[in-house]
């Protein structure tokens, strides 16, 4: 999936966990459904942009089932299963 406001990043959802991946212009979150009224943020990458390019990636793990990581060279946020 390329990012709306960044569209030479792409994030690489290799999970198989119920997730959504919710995109602003200065994060990706992974979210997943606590109940039928609420959401969990499993984890976050927040963007430091500069004349509009990403050049850092902050992650920030809010569970112990999902990794999140971020490749800068490749322009490339990979989120994967950990259990």
């Amino acid at each position: 999936m390329k990012l709306r406001f960044y569209p030479n990043w792409e994030v690489d959802n290799l999970s198989k966990k119920e997730i959504a991946i919710q995109e602003d212009d200065t994060s990706v979150s992974v979210i997943s459904p606590i109940n039928n009224y609420a959401f969990g943020i499993l984890a976050e990458a927040h963007f430091v942009v500069q004349n509009q390019q990403i050049i850092d990636v902050n992650i920030e793990h809010h569970s112990e089932e999902i990794e999140m990581t971020a490749n800068q060279e490749s322009h490339i946020i990979m989120i994967r299963d950990i259990t």
